[in-house]
């Protein structure tokens, strides 16, 4: 059973809606590295370090070749959907979780530790739930869920 196709109104829709997402994440990740005042510089900004080159360049590759072989289950016992670029609130949350990755990973104390209990693991429940954006998918088929009804105002 395919999936219905999507008019170019409802692909330029959540195209908008994907990079006003991904341009609130880049604000929030800059916003982190941004250099802060050093104690005793009487508030002026030291040198900054380099920019943090990301292990992997987008959330596609990021997903692909490491969160989905790391975090494998077996499907049924979870909801996914192979198409999982196809759910905007999916996208939303797998790129949070990357780019908390990306900065999580240069901690070498409890970095991965902390990011595994504060992001991944509230995260998983969400995103493999049965009332997560995969809920009507069975692994392989892509099977939207119906958007929220919205009256206007």
């Amino acid at each position: 059973m395919s999936a219905p196709e999507l008019s170019v109104e409802e692909l330029a829709a959540r195209l908008a809606r994907l990079e006003k997402a991904y341009e609130a994440l880049e604000d929030a990740v800059a916003a982190l590295v941004a250099p802060t005042p050093s104690a005793g510089s009487g508030g002026a900004t030291g040198a900054s370090a380099p920019p943090l080159e990301p292990a992997y360049r987008s959330v596609e590759t990021w997903v692909g070749e490491w969160f989905a072989p790391i975090f494998a289950r077996r499907l049924g016992a979870i909801h996914w959907c192979a198409q999982w670029w196809r759910h905007d609130e999916a996208v939303f949350r797998l790129e949070a979780l990357w780019r908390s990755w990306e900065m999580a990973r240069h901690d070498g104390g409890l970095g991965m530790a902390s990011w595994l209990r504060d992001h991944l693991d509230a995260q998983l429940r969400v995103l493999f739930g049965a009332d997560g954006p995969f809920q009507a998918c069975d692994g392989t088929s892509h099977n939207p869920p119906p958007a929220l009804p919205v009256v206007p105002t």
